[in-house]
Parts: structure tokens; C-alpha cells; sequence
């Protein structure tokens, strides 16, 4: 059975390739879940603001491994960064 949702917090943005643009807000739920809330699809995102962990990022996975770890995985810079 997966836990419920009960509530989120905005841990990271995603950037536009400028880095001036707030492309999306990423949340964590407390069920360590991720989520995205978009503020423009049309922009791709290029970089996440700050950086996530892995630690945060194999949580994620633990619980859901979905398109949204997926999208952040990749987006990491270097296997290992922090």
C-alpha cells in the first residue's frame, strides 16, 4: 500500500538555460515522494536550483521511480554531485 500525501515543501527550481527563468518548482512530500509544478512546459528546463542530491533522488526512486526522478537523474551535471 503506497503512504499518503499529506504534505509538500519546494526544495529546488528548474531553470530555463539562462538560469534566469524559473521554469518549475520541484516538491518533496513527506512520503519523500517528488513532484513538479510547472510554470511553463514550453521552456526546457536545463539546470535544477540548488543542485539535489542523490540521497534525495534514491528516496525518491525508493518510493515511486516515475518520470519525474527520471527527468532530475538526468539532469544531474556529474554521476555524484551533490
Amino acid at each position: 500500500m503506497k503512504p499518503t500525501r499529506l504534505e509538500a515543501k519546494a526544495i529546488a527550481r528548474l531553470l530555463a538555460e539562462d538560469r534566469n527563468k524559473t521554469v518549475a518548482w520541484i516538491y518533496q512530500w513527506d512520503t519523500f515522494e517528488l513532484s513538479i509544478y510547472w510554470l511553463d512546459r514550453a521552456t526546457p528546463p536545463t539546470s535544477i536550483d540548488p543542485p539535489l542530491s542523490l540521497d534525495i533522488l534514491d528516496r525518491a526512486t525508493s518510493v515511486t521511480s516515475d518520470e519525474v526522478t527520471d527527468l532530475l537523474r538526468g539532469m544531474l551535471k556529474e554521476p555524484g554531485t551533490r
